[in-house]
């Protein structure tokens, strides 16, 4: 029993609600009942509990099993053109059914009830089969049929069952064994909202009238997914649309109001659970375009000896056609569908309201809190900090959308992010990337609070790298502004007084201020004049089974009796500390750094050569701290959840990128003597391999935790400002000047002929600036390289304006050029280095710097020392009047991309 609460209450919801458990349960103690979304699971009476564990044994979740085969060959089903009109699709389960039943069988499957309750039951007769003939887009109550089924296959009655695949497991699970007499289908289930969704979207629909019958998919409407058909006791009906917006059919192709085991379904991939499967063959067009006659195709695979049996009743009642197995398909034959990013504060918002108010709500683009951080960061803690603030606010009841910074900062989120770090991407609700800190205003339209997340986001350096946007500064005084967590790092300030004055400002503007280390508070208050208030790292606060849900993503192998290293700063007297653990603990040792680039996994491994130094994802990282027996880390992160799952631990104290984090943490905690600044200290301190009281550090953290919690809560609903702050105001008429100013330049740039300043596409942007060099200045510089996609159409169009270096075959050069008055006054171009010109005439100075990837990858333009460059992958071009020295255009064209993407400020 105690593996099935687990299962139950675990984050990722594993349990199905099959009711294998329920059914197998000898004493009635399970009882299958709604949780907090809706969906039926079990609930156990522990005084009647016998401890018999027969539900752990009956629980397919707890015991996936795939006995049946894989498939290597898809059939295409036709039945008969009055079957078809009667199914959803092809027509299978209607023939298998009546094969069944005109031998004496039995058919199990799922009917609505008088209250419009979907059930499974078991029929006899054709006259009944009707009720369980079409898709129904809800869960189904299996009731007690296994006991029933059970039962009839004892008296070696045939029986087919019908459900989907975790279903199918479910009766396997609870059989304990497979009859001969027993034959069964899983369909190509998409996922399984509720029935309480179900009803509740009914009750909004009818308007009061009593309903019949609801029909998903009616043939009346040709072979489609995309209708729902009421029907009422008075003889009227409604029809209900997807693509006219319905909701119930929209959350439900949208991945909104499904399961959460769906999200990752253990039964849908191959070797699947039925005899047979069968669904709609979606993408038979692609497949054989003679097998669509619009009427319904059913796709079938056999994946048992009993199926091959069914294979050849269906030939005789229906025309099929055999194909090679596809998975790149469209049906649900894949055991991940990712749940849409809305779908808790769907379930959140359910609670409270009917379905469709709840789906409105819910897709009206508002969140409770925009979560400001360093999600682009490429390192364990990084993170997961963000990962564990962004759950513990949705599950504080929050919706929370992250927030990164904008296109143009000077240190852009890595391209390929989404799969360097993590196994699975985990991060659904993420604001769109704006292209300036200015357009992110309009995430004030959508959000009521912004917090700033954990890690160091305002020191001076990732403050800067990230676009100056930790501050909110482009955010509304009306608004929440919260920091948790905030970090420096160090216990001084490394910065200049200018963006400390800048920063100072904004940070007081803060509604609460929530430091991540205990001299936080004070270099806070004398350098910033914000009053902060000490907090645990949000890596303490989230709910373990955020993490675990991660470590489901892992696939590193399985070790037993090891002790686990994190070094962000391998060394050789670190790698000698672990030879002490080692050897003092008799156990292997498993090292990793962080994410290596450039010539660091030849530096890493060199040092730490002789243990067995692996490259881990996020998932895989955590999965190996917590199945440890010892940690040996100079990671803050990897020290947290040492302590997180009570692991025994030696901290590396890393003065080089701040010890106060250590300090803070360890000094709450009562564990500094866990903390170790040189090998002299390991090798002298045994007692540093000793136990740690968890009872009392948890004692603490629980503790903590609340008062943390509760801080936050605070921070949170506190009651809003009203008034716009005075910088609010003269922005807002700033901005309106402008778009006046704006207005009037570009009625100058119509009557001027100037259309390169507005002008996406680049040939026709080459046109029009050659037409007006004689009174220009322009710059050109490339950043990474100038690209394959320079064809040679396009250099033609480049060297009319001047230019001399054909850059068709230029891939990784710097590059860099200054045209003025229609002549080329400097040109340089470069095999993987920058390249620079510089030029001055009057009052005007230029310099512009191309770097490729290999050499500092970026596009400088300074005109009179400010920088005025795109600095955007490709040829960045800056176009300045000869006559007065003023910007007109600034432009970047990706002459990688064959598109040719342009981006301008």
């Amino acid at each position: 029993m105690k593996n099935l609460e687990i299962i139950k209450d675990s984050f990722e919801d594993k349990c199905t609600g099959c009711g294998a458990c329920r059914n197998a349960c000898p004493v009635g103690a399970i009882t299958m009942t709604e949780n907090r979304e809706g969906f039926l699971s079990p609930s156990v009476d522990s005084e009647k509990c016998i401890e018999c564990s027969k539900c752990e044994r009956a629980c397919p979740a707890l015991n996936i099993k795939k006995d049946k085969k894989a498939n290597s060959l898809m059939y295409a089903v036709r039945g008969s053109d009055e079957i078809r009109e009667l199914s959803s699709s092809g027509g299978i389960f209607s023939i298998v059914s009546q094969y069944i039943l005109e031998n004496g069988g039995f058919v199990c499957g799922s009917a609505f009830d008088e209250n419009m309750r979907l059930k499974h039951k078991i029929v006899s007769s054709a006259e009944e089969l009707d009720s369980l003939r079409g898709s129904k887009y809800l869960q189904s109550d299996t009731g007690t049929v296994y006991k029933e089924i059970e039962a009839l296959l004892k008296d070696n009655k045939k029986v087919f069952f019908v459900g989907t695949p975790c279903q199918v497991a479910g009766i396997y699970g609870y059989l304990g064994k497979d009859y001969p007499c027993l034959y069964t289908a899983d369909i190509l289930c998409h996922g399984v909202p509720s029935q309480k969704a179900f009803s509740s979207y009914l009750n909004s629909v009818s308007r009061g009238k009593k309903v019949k019958n609801v029909e998903f998919r009616n043939k009346r409407f040709g072979w489609s997914c995309e209708n729902v058909l009421v029907t009422y006791e008075d003889g009227t009906e409604s029809t209900h649309s997807r693509r006219d917006g319905d909701p119930y059919l929209r959350a439900f192709f949208e991945n909104i109001d499904l399961r959460r085991s769906c999200a990752i379904c253990n039964f849908s991939s191959s070797p699947r659970q039925g005899d047979i499967s069968m669904g709609d063959f979606w993408g038979i067009d692609r497949v054989d375009p003679s097998q669509n006659d619009k009427k319904g195709t059913s796709m079938l695979t056999v994946n048992s000896e009993k199926g091959q049996e069914l294979l050849d009743v269906i030939r005789k009642s229906a025309t099929v056609s055999e194909y090679s197995y596809d998975a790149t398909l469209p049906n649900r034959i894949h055991s991940h569908i990712p749940p849409h990013h809305l779908r808790r504060k769907f379930f959140r918002a359910f609670k409270d309201m009917s379905f469709i108010d709840a789906f409105n709500k819910t897709m009206d683009s508002k969140y409770d809190v925009g979560l400001v951080c360093n999600y682009g960061a490429c390192n364990f803690g990084g993170s997961l900090t963000q990962y564990a603030l962004y759950n513990t606010l949705e599950d504080m009841g929050f919706s929370t959308i992250m927030i990164e910074r904008p296109k143009n900062a000077p240190e852009e989120i890595h391209s390929d992010l989404k799969t360097l770090i993590y196994r699975r991407w985990p991060f659904n609700a993420t604001a769109p990337e704006y292209e300036t800190k200015d357009d992110m205003r309009a995430l004030n339209r959508i959000c009521d609070s912004f917090v700033v997340g954990s890690d160091v986001l305002f020191r001076h350096s990732l403050y800067n790298l990230m676009g100056k946007i930790s501050t909110l500064d482009w955010v509304e005084s009306t608004k929440r502004k919260i920091a948790y967590a905030a970090s420096y790092g160090y216990d001084y300030i490394v910065g200049d007084e200018q963006d400390t004055a800048e920063m100072s400002h904004f940070m007081k503007e803060f509604d609460a201020f929530g430091t991540r280390e205990k001299s936080g508070v004070k270099l806070f208050k004398e350098n910033f004049g914000v009053d902060a208030t000490w907090v645990l790292d949000p890596v303490f606060l989230c709910d373990k089974k955020h993490y675990d849900t991660l470590i489901h993503e892992s696939r590193a192998k399985k070790e037993n009796n090891y002790i686990c290293s994190y070094l962000l700063d391998p060394t050789q007297d670190k790698a000698e500390m672990l030879r002490i653990g080692k050897n003092t603990l008799g156990k292997s040792v498993t090292v990793f750094s962080e994410f290596e680039r450039g010539d660091k996994p030849t530096r890493f491994t060199n040092i730490l050569g002789e243990f067995n130094h692996v490259t881990y994802t996020v998932e895989e990282r955590l999965e190996c701290i917590k199945n440890c027996d010892f940690m040996i880390a100079d990671s803050f992160h990897g020290i947290c959840f040492a302590i997180i799952y009570n692991k025994n631990f030696i901290c590396i104290v890393n003065k080089e990128r701040g010890s106060t984090r250590f300090e803070s943490i360890l000094g709450l905690l009562g564990l500094t003597d866990r903390m170790v600044s040189s090998l002299d200290e390991v090798k002298s301190r045994p007692e540093l391999f000793e136990p740690i009281d968890y009872e009392k550090v948890n004692g603490i953290l629980a503790s903590e935790k609340e008062r943390c919690m509760e801080w936050l809560k605070n921070a949170l609903t506190k009651e809003k400002r009203t008034d716009l702050s005075t910088y609010d105001v003269l922005y807002r008429a700033m901005k309106e000047e402008n778009n006046r100013l704006n207005d009037k330049l570009n009625m100058l740039i119509s009557l001027l002929g100037m259309n390169y300043m507005n002008e996406k596409d680049m040939f026709r942007f080459l046109d029009s600036l050659k037409d007006n060099l004689s009174r220009l200045t322009v710059a050109i510089s490339a950043k990474d390289t100038p690209g394959m996609s320079i064809s040679k159409e396009l250099w033609e169009k480049l060297h009319h304006l001047g230019l001399k270096t054909n850059l068709t075959d230029k891939h990784w050069y710097g590059y860099s050029a200054i045209i003025s008055n229609g002549k080329l006054v400097c040109e340089s171009c470069k095999k993987d280095q920058r390249a620079i010109c510089e030029y001055t005439k009057g009052n005007l100075t230029i310099r512009s710097e191309g770097a490729p990837l290999h050499d500092g990858n970026l596009s400088s333009i300074r005109v009179n020392g400010q920088e005025l460059s795109q600095n955007s992958r490709g040829l960045n071009f800056v176009i300045i009047s000869s006559q007065t020295g003023e910007l007109i255009d600034s432009v970047a064209f990706d002459t990688h991309h064959p598109a040719l993407p342009c981006k301008r400020k």
